[in-house]
């Protein structure tokens, strides 16, 4: 749909990784100027809507487009018009990145009301606040959102593996070429294969990155929560995980604040951060006040 990514290096500090994204605005600034387009750093296209905006000829885009309505109604809307800010963190161990997931999951639609910043969609004021998060919703239940198992005693790596092997797979390289096979979980393509191809790692890699959860565990921890914002605030979505993440008095504070909560209190507030961001109330609690 147009959206820019930048694939950041890995940094040492906060700094560095903000010096990145501002060469990188400048870069785009520059680019925009000479070819006469503007950028804007918000969650959801403020003006096109979504027959108006093209597609980038991509193989990988060609088949999620065929995929995704399937699973959901929004699935083209959140490929076209959505655009949020994702940040990876460290883990040292197990434990420690267990106590980092759970947490980050929980604390998901904290930060997404903070950063709510999606409330013009198709060029008109929407009903809510996140119009990029209320489209997540609706875009594939099976590979997005909460993990409950998360929030259970003992969650570890293998229960993360036992859940994605469980999630059909939307993307295969297949003879040279990728693929959708249909109604193929990768727990039966690990077992049975797939015309006459066993599973690798590389088929797992690409299966982990097809994956959506609210915070998505690879080789690091990529916390997916916030929409995209003005580039002056672009540096406070790592900013506030850092402080979360890498403080271990902060990571437990910060779990305290939402162990309590059901998975239907979780799911019932994001869904209320969407329509009213720090307004939003979870357990007759304001998320500002949270």
């Amino acid at each position: 749909g147009g959206q820019i990514e930048l694939s950041g290096q890995p940094h040492r500090n906060l700094h560095d990784v903000c010096a990145e994204i501002h060469r990188h605005l400048n870069e785009m600034r520059a680019a925009g100027q000479e070819f006469e387009i503007d950028w804007y750093g918000v969650g959801v296209h403020p003006t096109a809507k979504l027959d108006e905006i093209s597609w980038i000829p991509k193989e990988r885009y060609r088949l999620m487009r065929r995929f995704l309505p399937a699973r959901g109604a929004s699935g083209l809307h959140m490929m076209k018009r959505t655009c949020g800010i994702q940040a990876n963190f460290d883990f040292d161990s197990e434990k420690d990145a267990a106590a980092k997931v759970r947490t980050a999951m929980g604390l998901a639609p904290v930060v997404a009301a903070i950063f709510a910043n999606s409330p013009i969609s198709a060029g008109r004021l929407s009903r809510v606040v996140s119009e990029r998060q209320r489209i997540w919703f609706d875009t594939d239940p099976d590979r997005c959102g909460a993990l409950e198992f998360v929030f259970s005693d003992g969650f570890g790596y293998r229960d993360y593996a036992e859940w994605a092997l469980d999630v059909p797979v939307m993307l295969l390289q297949h003879n040279g070429r990728l693929v959708t096979p249909r109604g193929l979980t990768f727990r039966k393509f690990l077992s049975e294969g797939y015309q006459g191809q066993h599973a690798t790692m590389d088929a797992w890699d690409l299966h982990l990155s097809s994956v959506f959860p609210d915070v998505r565990l690879r080789q690091t921890i990529e916390v997916r929560g916030a929409d995209a914002v003005n580039p002056v605030l672009s540096c406070a979505v790592p900013a506030i995980w850092k402080g979360i993440l890498y403080d271990k008095a902060a990571l437990a504070s910060a779990w305290d604040l939402v162990k309590s909560w059901s998975l239907e209190d979780r799911r019932r507030a994001a869904r209320e951060v969407a329509l009213h961001g720090l307004q939003a109330r979870v357990k007759k609690r304001r998320m500002l006040d949270i």
